[in-house]
């Protein structure tokens, strides 16, 4: 998988680069948790379950990247 990154300078690069490391930490928890190595309750904050909070990393680490590949 190439990211082309080298047509990116700073601010959006660290978007970029942060979105896509919060995808793959939020993809390998949910893996981590359906194999049974993680528990979900350990990732629940406040009222949501781990699972609501897994699915919100994945989606904000989407939007990071996506707004650092603006226009490119």
């Amino acid at each position: 998988m190439k990211l082309h990154l080298e047509n990116l300078e700073g601010a959006r690069k660290i978007l970029v680069i942060l979105g896509i490391l919060l995808l793959v930490v939020s993809g390998v928890f949910l893996i981590g948790s359906l194999l049974g190595i993680v528990s979900m309750e350990s990732l629940a904050i406040g009222q949501q379950s781990g699972l609501r909070t897994l699915a919100s990393g994945a989606v904000v680490g989407c939007l990071l990247a996506a707004i650092g590949y603006w226009d490119r």
